[in-house]
């Protein structure tokens, strides 16, 4: 109808209403006939020019993105991360000292990280505490040299993973947010790159939710298969570090996210069973 664009929901329909009886359409004020309409402009620069409650944004999209760019920055400080893995024996005792018992803990932690150990001891005597931390590189004399008491060699083939995967999807994840970013601003105009968008989007999405999946997975499966042999006497205890839980509940939440009609259909099946019983 020729109609003004700016506005809200509601004064748009009232807009529409009325007008529906007027043969002559109304030309919009301060729109030139050889631009773009409002809704034809680039995201960013509509929000800029129309602000964002009038805008109808799916929420699903921008949570997407939102965790896009979390996922990248997490994957970064992951990368420097020392407790991908935990190998730790705690020792509780008490001792006799001038007629008194003294509780005494003693703690030994490997924390395992992408490019070497970090040895941590605490020592707790009564009230008194004494802790200390050391750094071993994969290459160190300790890790060449160790007859696979450390198991650096499987470890460190663990963490390649990681890096090459993460780096992967670091680089796939921030060329789609880059990207959506120049688009939404218009400096991407190019007809062919519009007809490939969807699909560089869907494609990205899916690296960038499946990569660091399957690094993740692949870290536990090698992990996994780790033997305390005579490390603490065989008297510890291992697992995948807090690191590791960490970038999985991410990659979760982000993989609902992006393929949010598999979630709303999952959660939707889940009511109907809850219903039902």
């Amino acid at each position: 109808k020729g109609l003004p664009l700016s506005g809200n929901k509601s004064e748009l329909i009232s807009r529409l209403n009325d007008n529906q009886d007027e043969n002559k359409p109304v030309k919009a004020k301060n729109i030139q006939p050889d631009s773009k309409s409002n809704l034809d402009k680039p995201f960013f620069q509509y929000i800029s020019e129309n602000g964002i409650k009038n805008l109808d944004i799916d929420r699903w999209e921008v949570g997407k993105y939102a965790l896009g760019f979390f996922m990248l920055v997490f994957m970064l400080i992951s990368l420097s991360s020392t407790n991908w893995y935990s190998v730790k024996y705690v020792d509780e005792s008490q001792e006799d000292f001038f007629g008194e018992e003294v509780d005494i803990k003693e703690s030994y932690e490997f924390k395992y990280g992408l490019s070497g150990i970090e040895f941590e001891t605490e020592v707790n005597f009564g009230m008194e505490s004494m802790s200390e931390s050391i750094e071993i590189d994969y290459d160190h004399p300790l890790c060449v040299d160790d007859d696979d008491e450390l198991q650096c060699g499987k470890m460190e083939l663990a963490s390649n993973f990681i890096k090459i995967f993460f780096w992967l999807s670091i680089l796939t994840t921030a060329t789609l947010l880059g990207i959506s970013i120049a688009k939404g601003f218009g400096k991407i105009d190019s007809t062919i790159f519009d007809i490939d968008y969807d699909k560089i989007q869907k494609w990205g999405w899916h690296s960038a939710v499946l990569i660091p999946i399957s690094a993740l997975m692949i870290y536990a499966i090698i992990s996994f298969s780790y033997d305390i042999g005579d490390l603490f006497g065989g008297e510890g205890t291992s697992g995948l570090g807090s690191t590791w839980w960490l970038m999985f509940l991410l990659n979760f939440g982000f993989a609902a996210v992006v393929y949010n009609e598999k979630t709303m259909q999952f959660i939707d099946f889940v009511k109907e069973k809850l219903q039902q019983k």
